[in-house]
């Protein structure tokens, strides 16, 4: 795994949910927001994932992503209260899922994803098959 800095530390991460949130709604996708830092080697071990074919080829082609840098958890933090979230979060990566209408899916598994350098593409994946609702598209 690379040492990428997928979470952007200068970005106002609001317009960006704002139009992801927008893209699902209208095209019948979940939202999936990852709230992590580069300092964390889980949430970039998450983030990373989200770019393997076992994501891109499947479970993600129902999916509207955003990456949400919390710095020291004092960045975007008015993001993390708007989606119901406690106030700092627990820890990262913390991982919320949204139906196309906005509720929240899977919810009670925020932090399952907190040790992902122990996980690997695959179990990410199998874990979206498991809560995504189909989108009109999909012949399943």
């Amino acid at each position: 795994m690379s040492e990428a800095r997928p979470f952007d530390e200068a970005e106002d991460a609001s317009p960006c949910v704002a139009a992801a949130r927008e893209r699902a709604q209208d095209s019948g996708r979940a939202l999936m927001l990852v709230f992590g830092a580069n300092w964390c080697p889980d949430a970039r071990a998450f983030a990373g994932f989200l770019e393997e074919p076992a994501i891109t080829e499947g479970p993600g082609r129902r999916l509207e992503t955003v990456l949400v840098d919390v710095g020291r958890h004092d960045r975007h933090q008015q993001l993390v209260a708007a989606f119901g979230l406690d106030v700092p979060l627990e820890g990262v990566p913390a991982v919320l899922v949204l139906d196309a209408g906005g509720r929240p899916i899977d919810a009670d598994n925020l932090y399952r994803w907190r040790t992902a350098r122990s996980a690997d593409p695959g179990a990410v994946a199998a874990w979206l098959e498991t809560i995504l609702p189909p989108t009109s598209g999909d012949a399943s």
